[in-house]
């Protein structure tokens, strides 16, 4: 019987730490905090042999909640229901649902039921007690409760379960009252009924009187009282009033009359304007005694005399009496000053002056607007000529022609903005130094040595750089040898030299840096992918195989021991057996000595009486012997011992011997002679050349060589090496090699 032990402790509840999937169990007395009578298990992540979460998974402290009738509701026990789903009583709080009752332990309690939100209280076929439905207890409830007051009559059915309410009558007979000629009266009590209602008469007649005219009597049920306008007076009535409008006339509204017209009207019999006009006041000279003599007398009066250039005459009889002649004298305009002009105005008409400049009347900058040139200079590569005096007509040149068309030569130039060049551009000297952030070129071949007598220059670019000490580096190709080279370090300034010097001290080539290299490559290299030409690796000797290898890749190479290589004793370590021999009587050997030889040796023993054999016994320990030569005591069929002791030795390839009597059996150490057996030669079968152990197998081994003592010996197990490990025999019981668990044991927290 095995016994498994686990985690446990009869003090404490849950345990501190378990390893992952590890149980431990708390059998320390239960209560609903303490964490006693439960099982525990460790999960979770496992770090340095603690699992993340102790997770309770059961116990005593549950099970027994659970040991009762299924269906009945127990004391500090769960609800298990029973096969029909249900349970006997259930108890939430205050209130008890047994059976088909529901009640409160609570005195004088409420119970509420009080949907969610939106949600109704739905509850069908209520009764208050065994006989009255919940309906009908309103109905009754209700209808008890409902009195008459003054003036309400209340009829309560409890057969048909309704409650009439109705208003009671008054003496008021029911009716319509009031009408055209009468107004209905009525009497309110403190209930808002009528108790009394009738009609009065009404007035029926109202009595106009006029300015003119006698009296006249409107009958208010029957007649129109009409306002009618007389002469000039419209009336209008809508909407129970009536308008008065006083009629328009023909007369425009406005303001008539001014200082120079009169106004003209027309009235009528009621004293309105009909008629209005303005008339421009006019009085016949006729109408004015000597009117027009006193005008130009007067006039003539006034202006006649002469005044700032103007004479006036007055005729006052005879021909041309009345009349002013006014004479105005012939005015000269002269312009002096910086311009000079005259002309003289006839009778005051137009006159045109002709003006002349006058000599050096006009200042440039002073009297003029604008930029004017006040001298000219020659600069620098510029003639000036006829630039002196006032008219004089300078003459610039420059030396040569200037023309979009011309060519023009010039010794040195610098430009501070942009030259653009639509032709062909020639630099006849030795050097081109471009001061550029950026060179941009459009050409996609740049062609070196054009034109130039060198035949076989040095060839390529070069830049100068700092690194602590000016330095140039570049790629060109060498003229000595054809090479192309990048070079670094070089310190001779390489922009003023034609051909770079290999043999300066400075001179270093410079590495290249790229994904891929086409082509042959004459030199070594530190590494490469494969190798040019695969290479084959052949073994040769005791072994024989062979493998192509490039370099891309590990390859294996497969060896096989040839024919015949192996000499055993020498090539080989332990012990092995050259040939197998039997020596004496009833033994014999089969198999001629050979490599794979397989020797039987056999006997010709029986328990017959048989010369020259060996004697065996039957199941039944006997044998038969013709002669036995032995001096008998007891019973002659047996014998306890051989008179004479003999020797049984074994020689050749086995050695060894033992005295044999015939009192009990014996039993002969052989000793293998040195060197007599030939693994392969005289043994059949598999044989072990070496014994080796494999990685992680638990195993190492020790010794090697011919006659050397081979232990293979356990390593001790560990969490992480495999080895052999001791079974506690207080947890495992070990018959045979076979292992029983007698007893685990987790121990306690």
């Amino acid at each position: 019987m095995s016994i498994i032990k686990i985690l446990r402790s009869g003090t404490t509840g849950a345990p501190s730490a378990l390893a992952q999937g590890e149980l431990g169990y708390s059998y320390l007395a239960g209560d609903v905090s303490n964490g006693g009578d439960r099982l525990y298990i460790g999960t979770g992540t496992e770090t340095n042999g603690v699992a993340a979460n102790i997770d309770l998974i059961g116990g005593k402290y549950f099970t027994t909640k659970m040991d009762h009738t299924p269906g009945t509701l127990t004391a500090n026990s769960a609800i298990i229901v029973d096969a029909t789903s249900k349970i006997d009583v259930l108890n939430v709080d205050n209130i008890t649902i047994d059976g088909n009752s529901i009640t409160s332990t609570d005195s004088n309690g409420n119970i509420s039921l009080t949907p969610n939100g939106t949600g109704k209280t739905i509850v069908t076929n209520l009764y208050t007690d065994g006989t009255t439905s919940l309906s009908e207890f309103i109905y009754d409830t209700v209808g008890g409760a409902i009195t008459a007051g003054t003036g309400v009559t209340v009829v309560n059915s409890d057969g048909s379960d309704t409650s009439t309410i109705s208003i009671t009558n008054t003496a008021v007979t029911a009716g319509s009252y009031g009408s055209a000629i009468a107004i209905p009266t009525f009497t309110v009590n403190a209930q808002g009924q009528l108790t009394a209602a009738g009609t009065a008469s009404i007035t029926t007649s109202l009595t106009v009187g006029a300015d003119a005219g006698a009296d006249d009597v409107v009958s208010l049920a029957t007649d129109v009282l009409v306002f009618a306008g007389n002469t000039g007076i419209t009336t209008t009535v809508s909407d129970n009033q009536i308008d008065i409008d006083l009629d328009d006339t023909a007369v425009v509204a406005g303001t008539y009359g001014t200082a120079i017209a009169t106004t003209t009207f027309t009235v009528d019999a009621q004293g309105r304007l009909t008629a209005a006009a303005a008339n421009t006041i006019a009085i016949p000279s006729s109408q004015i005694t000597d009117f027009e003599e006193s005008v130009e007398d007067v006039v003539g009066g006034m202006l006649t005399g002469t005044q700032n250039g103007i004479t006036v005459t007055y005729t006052d009889g005879g021909v041309g009496a009345g009349v002013l002649n006014f004479d105005v004298a012939d005015p000269t305009i002269t312009i002096a000053g910086d311009v000079a002009g005259s002309a003289t105005m006839t009778n005051l008409g137009n006159v045109t002056i002709t003006v002349a400049q006058q000599a050096n009347s006009v200042d440039m900058g002073t009297h003029t607007t604008g930029n004017y040139v006040a001298s000219l200079v020659a600069g620098t590569g510029v003639t000036l000529a006829n630039n002196t005096g006032e008219t004089a007509t300078p003459t610039i040149s420059i030396g040569q022609a200037v023309a979009t068309s011309s060519n023009v030569t010039f010794a040195d130039g610098q430009y501070t903005g942009n030259v653009i060049v639509d032709g062909n551009l020639t630099v006849s000297g030795t050097q081109v130094t471009l001061n550029a952030t950026n060179l941009s070129i459009e050409d996609n071949l740049i062609y070196l040595n054009s034109g130039s007598t060198v035949t076989n220059p040095d060839l390529g670019w070069s830049g100068s750089y700092n690194d602590g000490t000016a330095k140039n580096a570049g790629f060109y190709r060498d003229a000595t040898d054809g090479y192309f080279k990048p070079f670094k370090d070089y310190t001779p300034d390489s922009s003023a030299l034609l051909a770079i010097d290999t043999t300066h001290a400075s001179f270093a080539l410079a590495d290249i840096q790229a994904a891929n290299f086409r082509g042959a490559l004459i030199g070594n290299a530190d590494t490469a992918t494969v190798w040019a030409t695969a290479r084959t690796i052949t073994l040769a000797g005791d072994l024989g195989g062979n493998v192509s290898i490039n370099g891309s890749a590990d390859v294996t190479l497969t060896a096989t021991i040839q024919a015949n290589s192996v000499a055993l004793g020498t090539d080989t370590t332990g012990n092995y057996a050259a040939d197998v021999a039997v020596s004496g009587s009833g033994l014999s050997i089969t198999g001629a000595a050979g490599e794979g030889t397989q020797y039987t040796i056999a006997s010709n023993g029986t328990n017959a009486s048989t010369p020259s054999t060996l004697v065996f016994r039957d199941s039944d320990r006997s044998f038969s012997a013709n002669v036995v030569s032995a001096a008998l005591v007891g019973n002659a069929s047996t014998a306890t011992t051989l008179q004479t002791a003999r020797t049984i030795s074994l020689a050749g390839d086995v050695a060894g011997s033992v005295s044999f009597n015939g009192s009990g059996n014996v039993s002969i150490t052989t000793t293998i002679q040195a060197n007599s057996v030939a693994l392969g030669t005289d043994t059949t079968g598999n044989y072990v050349a070496s014994v080796g152990v494999g990685a992680g197998t638990g195993l190492s081994i020790t010794g090697t060589g011919e006659g050397a003592a081979v232990t293979v010996s356990g390593v001790d197990a560990t969490t992480s090496v495999k080895g052999v490990a001791s079974f506690d025999s207080g947890n495992f019981t070990v018959t045979s090699g076979a292992v029983t668990i007698s007893a685990l044991d987790g121990g306690t927290y």
